[in-house]
């Protein structure tokens, strides 16, 4: 099984790109950080660990779908984003969703949350889908 790295390489800097804009004061920042009692206006993020991690945990994604789209023998954007609504739907909701509910958060914030994951996992799936089919041989 290969994986074509530089689609992933892509995957990652796109998922990034949308992050960094989701979360930024032009979208939802404002009501995401109230929701978690930060005040917007003096909050900083200055620990350089949780983009680390941010940036892992979309290579693991991405790792993750193109292995899924091999071992489904799936090309092409659509059944990319199949695939990335599916892990969404079936993995990633119910979990942020059980997660705040006992957390005490509002719905407000598992959309936030859940829709950057959604957002992220859909382009993820898109981009090594569309690679994926235009692949020598049909593989990646």
């Amino acid at each position: 099984m290969r994986h074509d790295h530089v689609a992933i390489l892509l995957s990652v800097f796109v998922t990034q790109l949308t992050g960094f804009l989701w979360y930024s004061p032009a979208l939802f920042f404002g009501p995401w950080a109230r929701g978690f009692g930060l005040d917007p206006s003096t909050f900083q993020q200055t620990d350089p660990l949780v983009f680390v991690v941010a940036i892992a945990g979309s290579f693991v994604a991405a790792y993750t779908i193109s292995w899924l789209l091999q071992r489904l023998d799936l090309r092409g954007a659509f059944s990319g984003a199949r695939v990335g609504f599916v892990l969404w739907l079936g993995l990633v909701l119910p979990v942020v969703w059980t997660h705040y509910a006992f957390a005490g958060l509002a719905r407000e914030h598992v959309a936030i949350d859940a829709g950057n994951a959604l957002l992220s996992l859909l382009l993820t799936g898109t981009i090594l889908g569309a690679w994926r089919s235009r692949a020598p041989g049909g593989s990646s």
